[in-house]
């Protein structure tokens, strides 16, 4: 029997109607009557054995979410008998079906004119959670996301997860150890645990086992990985048939998805002749637009 949550689709529209700025939206007033909503529904009871239904949210891009990977790894660690769901991008779903920790993935695909914007976000985030996460009755969710967006906090928030751990947004613009204004910022409604990095975390893995590491969650291992199929392994060892078996090789990935992701290829030279000095086989990773800095670099 299909679960009946027009009580908090009601909800949403209530809060959006009639406004006409992003600006002019109450994000205190929404929560509140979201969390009345979701308490009479029963999204607020507490389990009898603890946390056993987690999602984990990484709908970005590919290197960000392999980055994710010690995470995940360590999320399972900690809920050994907890039931995971990973939501992902359509770009990182052939690697995330293949992750062993998670139980199952959701393929997150949603489009919104303007994802800073509640009044268009909202319904559109509702409509998704209506369908994908709210008859999973979620205890725990976490957003890895060092940089995280609106679209990114309501995502976690309407999940109808009691705890919802992630990085305030414009964390990565605070240069004090004082946290932002709980008025300023719309994070703090739509979090439990909101979170800040300390300016000695530097690195996106460092930064998603820091969310555990505020749980009280122990960190066994640091150790990126990711996952193949055996297709891909047959086509891997093809291509790098043209190699010394017995060389040291060193694959490159000389691109990215934002320019200041992207390494200098100047300072990127220096560091590749030396490896050559040592004797490295080097294989260039990318795309048609790193093809010129690949020639450069060769």
């Amino acid at each position: 029997m299909e679960e009946d949550f027009s009580l908090l689709e009601s909800i949403v529209k209530k809060n959006i109607a009639g406004i006409s700025q992003p600006a002019e939206f109450d994000w205190e007033k929404f929560v509140s009557e979201m969390e009345v909503g979701f308490t009479e529904l029963g999204f607020r009871e507490q389990s009898a054995g603890g946390v056993d239904n987690i999602l984990i949210i990484r709908v970005d891009a590919a290197g960000d979410f392999i980055l994710t990977a010690p995470a995940i790894a360590e999320v399972r660690r900690n809920f050994p008998f907890a039931k995971i769901t990973l939501m992902c991008s359509k770009r990182n779903l052939n690697l995330a079906e293949k992750c062993p920790y998670v139980n199952e993935v959701i393929l997150f695909s949603v489009k919104c004119r303007d994802a800073e914007n509640p009044v268009e976000l909202l319904p559109v985030l509702t409509e998704f959670a209506k369908k994908n996460l709210w008859h999973r009755r979620l205890q725990l969710v976490f957003n890895f996301k060092s940089y995280p967006k609106m679209i990114h906090h309501c995502l976690a928030y309407l999940s109808g997860a009691k705890e919802r751990v992630g990085f305030i947004s414009g964390a990565q613009f605070i240069v004090s150890d004082d946290l932002l204004a709980k008025e300023d910022n719309y994070t703090y409604n739509l979090l439990s645990r909101p979170t800040v990095y300390p300016k000695t975390v530097t690195h996106d893995v460092e930064r998603s086992l820091y969310l555990l590491k505020s749980l009280g969650k122990q960190i066994q291992t640091t150790a990126v990985e990711t996952w193949y199929s055996y297709a891909e392994i047959l086509e891997a060892r093809k291509l790098l048939q043209c190699f010394d078996k017995n060389s040291f090789k060193v694959a490159v990935g000389i691109g990215g998805s934002e320019n200041e992701k992207i390494y200098p290829k100047e300072m990127l030279l220096k560091v590749l002749q030396s490896l050559v000095q040592q004797g490295a086989d080097l294989i260039f990773l990318g795309g048609s637009k790193e093809r010129n800095d690949a020639k450069f670099l060769q």
